[in-house]
């Protein structure tokens, strides 16, 4: 197999950055696309890439079908509010614009786990389904009293001018989120079942790259946003930010700790029907154990 698709986010520069190692694996056809991941599974656009907790818990119980391959970094999000909301507790009473109320949409599902962390309900927000809202735009106006944001959005939302509010939650920065892993490298099962060699010096590149690369990112971002991912070289100041949040200790971060972590606050918030134990059979740490062997520090 020497063609080989990736899909990354801004934060994930082991990935979109990671096509010299590819190339030294064997593969001669590098593609990455900044599509989310799942879709681009069943649109065939993607073989291996990155995933938020939701988008795998989603992909285990809706589809496509794929399978864990090994944690990449902890998470980039944030939470930010109007300063008359000190902390996240204080949005209790409080409205929040969603465009969904489903574990897919980040904007409610990760504040739905971080007011659960809280020791909250999600019940005590107020949140307000609108399909067609920018959550973004109704918080910048003073319409929606949180959002979220992450990566290259969370750098964005940091230095735009009619942002006037302040971050609640952070997961760069809160204890036990910025120790668990939130990043997962998950592939494609029948691609999987098809091409495991492939898939292990696919991972094998993904991973040399994370030893490899600086803790400024900045040349792996300039490399995407010159081929127009994650909006250009319009957007590489976000981007290379994003890039550098989260550390790539990869051998650091137990999947399996990070899944029954996250599965209590989706499941306690009625957005997740499978148990860690289900979870579990859709991953495959085989390769990731055998590289955290074979990689040298």
């Amino acid at each position: 197999t020497t063609t080989i698709k990736l899909s990354a986010a801004p934060c994930d520069s082991a990935i979109f950055g990671a096509e010299r190692f590819l190339r030294e694996e064997g593969f001669t056809d590098v593609q990455i696309t900044d599509a989310a991941t799942g879709p681009a599974f069943a649109a065939g656009n993607s073989n291996i890439g990155f995933a938020f907790p939701q988008a795998f818990f989603n992909a285990v119980e809706n589809g496509p079908k794929v399978v864990l391959l090994g944690g990449l970094h902890p998470g980039c999000v944030e939470i930010w509010a109007p300063q008359s909301v000190g902390s996240v507790k204080d949005l209790k009473g409080r409205s929040v614009t969603v465009t969904a109320k489903t574990l897919a949409n980040l904007q409610y599902s990760f504040l739905a786990m971080v007011l659960r962390q809280a020791g909250m309900d999600p019940k005590d927000v107020n949140f307000v389904v609108q399909a067609d809202a920018d959550p973004l735009k109704l918080y910048l106006e003073g319409k929606s009293d949180a959002v979220f944001a992450s990566a290259a959005g969370a750098a964005a939302l940091k230095v735009n001018p009619a942002n006037k509010g302040h971050i609640i939650y952070s997961q760069v920065m809160e204890e036990p989120w910025k120790s668990t892993d939130c990043c997962f490298v998950m592939t494609s099962e029948p691609w999987f079942r098809a091409n495991p060699i492939a898939a292990k010096r696919a991972m094998r590149a993904i991973y040399r790259t994370a030893d490899a690369l600086p803790a400024d990112r900045v040349d792996a971002v300039k490399i995407a946003t010159d081929k127009g991912l994650f909006g250009g070289a319009a957007a590489a100041v976000n981007v290379r930010e994003a890039a550098n949040m989260v550390p790539l200790d990869w051998r650091s971060y137990d999947v399996e700790k990070a899944i029954r972590f996250y599965v209590p606050f989706l499941a306690d918030s009625g957005l997740l029907k499978s148990s860690a134990d289900d979870l579990l059979k859709s991953v495959d740490l085989k390769i990731y154990k055998e590289l955290s062997t074979e990689l040298k520090r």
